[in-house]
């Protein structure tokens, strides 16, 4: 037999150089970096819809409340007594929110919440009702708040008559507007404190589509407690007062210079803010909500005294900007389509 010739073929597997590999990566990267940003964005925008539906619900609340009483519910109510608790506007339309079981167990009708959060009282039951969780009270985009106001940046605690010096109740970042004056005394807006009388429709002389209702607060500003208020008395106003419930217009929209103490700690916690880009949401009085941008006209006239209602004449009023308007029951000056 003669010889054979064998030949054997090498084969040669296919595969990326380093400097191909570079490039697949460098095209990831960049697509990576642009449907990043996308993506934020579709989530913001669904957090957002959902926080104006939450907001909306709140709205019939508030006109279902209205049309039982014939009033809104008070922001919040007053009290003589330093350090005493007391219910707010968001306790009040429990019922209204399919939360009427959490009404009953609050015992609304019959106690302070100071009562409610006393050992002689509803003691450690009825301070956990206060700090359930109220998701119609929680705007998504605020992913950073817990479900008490534990945390803040600045300490909240509900330490009264009441509750311990460690008690937190439930967080909500949904405040009444109580106009453009501090919130613990008397005001010009819808949702004020009861010393200064409840609102109906009838007076909202500018129009329930012209006229706040309900802002956001972000948990950067303190956010707020939808049960209520720890310190209500006109004499002792603070960042522990009625602004656990309701804020005021005569401090800026989203205000940066947070800093948690001094005026720029009450600037931030006594007024509206969110984690929405450029604004935040704002209940109209009729139902409606508008998204008000950070660029909101803001002016306040020379004879604005947030410690005295009446401070600005009505014939100054035109002096107030938009945003302070908006925040006014019965200016007067035609707004039109400045918002």
């Amino acid at each position: 037999m003669g010889s054979q010739l064998v030949i054997h073929h090498r084969r040669t597997s296919a595969g990326f150089t380093l400097v191909e590999l570079l490039v697949v990566i460098a095209i990831i990267g960049v697509l990576v970096a642009l449907l990043l940003p996308a993506v934020q964005q579709a989530r913001e925008a669904a957090r957002r819809a959902m926080c104006v539906s939450q907001l909306r619900q709140i709205g019939v609340a508030l006109h279902n409340y209205h049309e039982q009483h014939g009033v809104f519910p008070p922001g919040g109510l007053s009290s003589n007594t330093s350090s005493a608790e007391q219910w707010g506007w968001g306790t009040y339309i429990l019922p209204h929110i399919d939360k009427q079981q959490l009404y009953d167990s609050l015992n609304v009708n019959t106690w302070q919440l100071r009562n409610l959060l006393s050992n002689s009282g509803g003691g450690a039951a009825g301070r956990q009702l206060a700090q359930t969780r109220i998701s119609l009270f929680r705007c998504p985009s605020d992913g950073s708040s817990s479900d008490t106001l534990q945390g803040t940046p600045v300490d909240r605690t509900f330490d009264g008559l009441g509750a311990p010096a460690d008690f937190y109740p439930g967080t909500s970042n949904y405040v009444g507007v109580c106009g453009n004056y501090h919130v613990d005394r008397s005001n010009d807006g819808m949702m004020v404190m009861s010393r200064g009388g409840t609102r109906r429709l009838a007076d909202l002389q500018d129009g329930s589509s012209k006229t706040f209702a309900v802002g956001e607060r972000s948990w950067r500003c303190n956010a707020a407690a939808w049960v209520g208020n720890r310190h209500t008395n006109p004499s002792a106003r603070g960042p522990r007062g009625s602004d656990y419930t309701t804020g005021r217009l005569s401090r800026p929209l989203n205000d940066p210079t947070f800093s948690g103490t001094g005026s720029n700690f009450e600037t931030c916690s006594t007024g509206f803010s969110s984690e929405h880009p450029g604004g935040a949401q704002f209940l109209m009085a009729d139902g409606a909500v508008s998204f008000i941008a950070d660029e909101i006209d803001y002016r306040l006239p020379a004879s604005f005294d947030a410690n005295t209602l009446g401070s600005v004449p009505s014939s100054q009023y035109s002096s107030y900007g938009v945003y302070q308007r908006l925040g006014h029951i019965a200016d007067g000056v035609p707004l039109g389509n400045a918002y």
